[in-house]
């Protein structure tokens, strides 16, 4: 499992399980347990809408880095480690 999710990752989906979500605490998981359950209700109406969802561009990627998120998502201030 830890493989699967790497040094920085907290989530991953298995085939046939679901989904897997670590963290440091249970309010913390359960936050990113209910985004990524609502991305996945959009993703999934959007399909059956016959649509593709709107992307963000890769600039707009590349200016929300993994890390800034994760620590907002932990409360710690940009720019602290935790």
């Amino acid at each position: 499992m830890s493989g699967a999710m790497g040094k920085e990752g907290h989530y991953v989906v298995i085939q046939n399980h679901g989904l897997v979500v670590a963290g440091p605490t249970l309010d913390w998981v359960a936050g990113i347990t209910d985004m990524i359950e609502v991305a996945c209700k959009i993703l999934v109406t959007c399909q059956m809408m016959g649509k593709d969802p709107e992307v963000l561009s890769p600039k707009s990627i590349e200016a929300v880095s993994h890390k800034s998120v994760m620590s907002l998502l932990a409360g710690i201030p940009l720019g602290k480690e935790a």
